[in-house]
């Protein structure tokens, strides 16, 4: 197993990536309020993976430097940049995996 980085890294996260989690967890929520409280768990869980394994996840192809990592859960991936040399980690968007992704991302502030 490859070793771990220092959980020094800061994740921050784009307005947009903001309000795609607050969508999505205002959805589940309207579902079933433990729906919504599930999801954010499953967030929890892929921002700690993304923090001890940033490089982990897979490119997204067509993007530079722009990788996805899935949740477990729910079907949404969060599209982040990262370089190996910084110490932070930005989510750039949290997008259900139906969603037609370039467009979605060509704007990334």
């Amino acid at each position: 197993m490859g070793a771990a980085q220092s959980p020094t890294l800061r994740i921050r996260l784009t307005a947009r990536a903001v309000v795609d989690l607050e969508n999505a967890h205002d959805y589940y929520f309207a579902i079933d309020p433990e729906l919504g409280h599930q999801f954010l768990s499953d967030v929890d869980a892929a921002m700690e993976r993304l923090e001890t394994f940033p490089a982990g996840a897979p490119s997204v192809e067509g993007f530079h430097d722009l990788r996805r990592a899935r949740m477990r859960h729910f079907p949404y991936g969060v599209f982040y940049q990262h370089s190996p040399a910084g110490k932070d980690l930005l989510v750039v968007r949290v997008l259900h995996a139906r969603r037609d992704h370039p467009p979605a991302l060509g704007h990334s502030d």
